[in-house]
């Protein structure tokens, strides 16, 4: 994925936003450019950001330091994302902080809302884990973590017709 990123595009993208749930496409991105940045092909690494619904957020719980247990989760329509003990979460946390990235909650609604927009508006018909990610990345701006003028980049992995219709 960073090879990709890095061989497509001439400006490497400030942040990256990942829908995570075990965390194998954050977690590689990371290795990815973090080879790339020691090889000196990269002067910057994005910041990675990690998204989770409220849902099921034992990764996001851990990093804004709460209490989160596996009974806490509830179902969610995000369900590529919904996983209750992520094995490499400490890892995951370790990547957020040597990014200096971020991790959030979002909710089904938001995340319902956002796959129709990118329907609507962009043609794509994204599963509701690759959703999320822009429901993320809305609260991101919001918060001033991401600004106006920053390239931003998320990945779209599936396809809506993945999941049961809503």
């Amino acid at each position: 994925y960073a090879y990709e990123i890095a061989a497509e595009n001439k400006q490497i993208p400030d942040h990256l936003v990942f829908p995570v749930g075990n965390g194998s496409l954050f977690i590689g991105a990371w290795i990815g450019f973090s080879e790339l940045a020691r090889s000196g092909l990269l002067k910057k690494i994005p910041r990675l950001h990690c998204v989770q619904p409220q849902a099921v957020m034992p990764i996001v719980a851990k990093y804004r330091s709460e209490i989160w247990d596996p009974s806490d989760a509830k179902h969610t329509i995000a369900g590529g994302i919904s996983v209750t003990h992520p094995p490499r979460y400490k890892r995951i946390l370790d990547i957020i902080n040597e990014s200096n990235g971020t991790a959030i909650a979002v909710n089904d609604s938001d995340i319902l809302a956002w796959g129709t927009k990118l329907a609507h508006l962009e043609g794509i018909y994204a599963e509701p884990t690759s959703a999320a990610a822009f429901a993320g990345l809305e609260q991101l701006v919001r918060a001033g973590t991401i600004k106006e003028n920053e390239a931003v980049l998320m990945p779209i992995t599936g396809f809506g017709l993945k999941d049961a219709a809503l």
